[in-house]
């Protein structure tokens, strides 16, 4: 049953599915009885946490996006044929994957974590 879910199901209680399937051979039917959802168990102190090596890079991507908009000197390209601001385009995605990656696995849910810091 992994890979399915079952929405408006009560923990606790037992419910019998019904499975049909049909295949060049007529259909198949199986009953699953006394199916208990069970409940989920979630415990963030098992949560991977974000490394010394992890967290030193990702300060490093954050202070190439506190750089001026047209400063691109942190940034150097992988491929010598690639020229101007066409060569900043792969290590531009990269880090944006990496941020991503880093605030859905590693980084605890909070409020604006990556957001900027407005002052007047």
């Amino acid at each position: 049953m992994s890979g399915y879910q079952f929405k408006g199901l009560t923990t606790g209680t037992g419910y019998d599915i019904i499975v049909v399937a049909k295949n060049k051979g007529g259909f198949s039917v199986k009953t699953l009885s006394n199916i208990v959802p069970a409940v989920p168990s979630i415990d963030p102190a098992s949560y991977q946490q974000i490394g010394n090596d992890e967290m030193g890079l990702f300060r490093w991507y954050l202070s190439v996006c506190d750089d001026p908009l047209d400063d691109f000197s942190k940034i150097k390209s992988y491929e010598d044929s690639q020229f101007y601001l066409s060569s900043y385009r792969y290590p531009i995605a990269f880090m944006t994957y990496f941020f991503a990656t880093e605030q859905y696995y590693k980084l605890r849910p909070t409020v604006n974590s990556l957001s900027p810091v407005w002052t007047a």
